[in-house]
Order: C-alpha cells, then sequence, then structure tokens
C-alpha cells in the first residue's frame, strides 16, 4: 500500500532513519555503514552529503570494519567529501 512504500522515505523526518543513525552514534558498526550509504549516494529521501558519509565510513574503519576502511578510503581517492589524499587512503 501508499503507507508502507512511505515508510522509510522521509528523510530526516523518518523514524526508522533516525533510530539507524542513533544506533550509527552508539557505536553499531553496520549501522554505521549503512547511515553512511544513505548520505553518500542521498537516498530514502536525505540529501546527498558526503561529509557525513565519511564521518559514518571513518568511524566505522576506526574499529577495524574492513567495509568501512574501503569506503572511506574510495572518497579519499576521489576526493569526495574531503580533500583528494592518497596515502590516507
Amino acid at each position: 500500500t501508499e503507507n508502507q512504500i512511505v515508510v522509510g522515505n522521509k528523510g530526516n523526518e523518518d523514524e526508522l532513519i533516525q533510530n539507524q543513525i542513533v544506533r550509527a552514534n552508539e557505536g553499531d558498526v553496520q549501522s554505521m555503514l549503512a547511515t553512511g550509504d544513505l548520505f553518500y549516494f542521498g537516498a530514502r529521501g536525505l540529501p546527498r552529503d558526503q561529509i557525513r558519509a565519511l564521518e559514518y565510513y571513518n568511524n566505522a574503519a576506526q574499529l577495524n570494519n574492513p567495509s568501512g576502511m574501503c569506503r572511506a578510503a574510495a572518497m579519499y581517492l576521489k576526493g569526495e567529501g574531503t580533500i583528494m589524499n592518497s596515502s590516507k587512503a
């Protein structure tokens, strides 16, 4: 139904997205990656925000998560959300 399609697509006003952001900020690595993806792609009604995406990927990388490391490295290599930095990548 139309109600089900709207759930999870209201951007910053969406309860599901807000819960995921809370979990990410509390240290849940999978939520960090998923939240980073939401901001990187501008998905589910959120604006595209590469700076915030990189922050979430870096947080996952600092917890030794390989996916977080790869996503952050790719952004550093391309200069997305930051100045291009191949040595940091």
